[in-house]
């Protein structure tokens, strides 16, 4: 988690993304899986997002909130308490925008992932 999350603070997505993925697919079915396919999607969502494409950064977004739903606290060195509601916040303001006002979002914008090192 700490090398995606250096990847994901940096705007790098798509890197952290594959750090995530190596990981996601060594797991058998269940609630660690599924928080990591949560926060791929999620970083996949602020690519979209980062490149201005709407749909892809809602969506994706919505998908990785899903996953991630209820984790509370500490998951992985991620604090998830700190992080997932900035999540939906940004999804939210991305929302509001709307497609029509869609911009590509800047990093500053887009919530850090905390972890502990």
């Amino acid at each position: 988690m700490a090398e995606a999350a250096l990847c994901f603070n940096a705007g790098l997505f798509f890197e952290a993304h594959e750090h995530l993925e190596h990981c996601w697919a060594s797991q058998p079915r269940g609630p660690m899986k599924r928080f990591l396919q949560g926060i791929i999607q999620i970083s996949v969502g602020f690519h979209h997002a980062h490149a201005g494409n709407y749909e892809g950064a809602i969506n994706q977004l919505a998908k990785g909130l899903e996953k991630t739903a209820g984790v509370t606290g500490e998951f992985l060195g991620l604090n998830c308490d700190a992080f997932l509601p900035k999540v939906a916040g940004a999804r939210e303001a991305i929302v509001k925008r709307g497609r029509v006002r869609m911009r590509p979002i800047p990093l500053a914008e887009i919530p850090h992932m905390p972890v502990r090192e």
